[in-house]
């Protein structure tokens, strides 16, 4: 940062798009970005996710259940608005591309069988927009204790396993130490 503390984004998901979306449209703050950590960011979202953010034409307010775990939900249902949102804020970041966030050391957790962001997707784009600072690593969530498995759920030990989430841990804390 500008008073010498590194400043570092950690996003997950849609929180991981929304920091991309703030950094190409101000490049000139990525000047100011130590670090990134994103937990399967939303940067590539597979293909009939993506259109369901067209169904607002039914009404921004129709509301559709979560089927996200009660534990891991804010609300119980999403509105068509809400997704149409989504799709908005990636189409403007697909547009502009992400090469602003190029010279940004960025770690890429995503579990290869996430069933909304697609691992070829990113790689694809790192590739592709040249992103020779970001590194994309594998997250293999373990059996837990958890009724069901959601793969993009890569966020705490409850979802990934004890081993795993502190693999997640040591990489995060590792990325994050100060370059010399």
């Amino acid at each position: 940062g500008s008073r010498g503390v590194p400043f570092f984004l950690v996003g997950y998901s849609l929180g991981g798009l929304l920091f991309l979306n703030a950094l190409t449209r101000a490049p000139e703050l990525t000047k100011q970005v130590a670090a990134m950590v994103l937990f399967a960011p939303a940067l590539t979202i597979r293909f009939p996710y993506y259109y369901v953010g067209g169904l607002r034409v039914f009404g921004r307010s129709t509301a559709i259940p979560s089927s996200n775990l009660p534990e891991y939900r804010a609300n119980d249902s999403i509105t068509f608005g809400a997704y149409g949102a989504l799709c908005d804020v990636w189409r403007e970041v697909q547009a502009r591309g992400v090469g602003a966030c190029s010279a940004v050391p960025t770690l890429v957790l995503l579990d290869p069988r996430d069933e909304l962001i697609s691992t070829r997707g990113l790689i694809n784009v790192i590739r592709e927009q040249e992103l020779s600072q970001w590194r994309l690593e594998p997250v293999w969530g373990q059996p837990t204790e958890l009724k069901q498995k959601i793969r993009h759920l890569i966020i705490d030990e409850a979802a990934l396993g004890e081993s795993e989430w502190r693999r997640v841990g040591e990489l995060v804390t590792k990325h994050l130490k100060p370059r010399a």
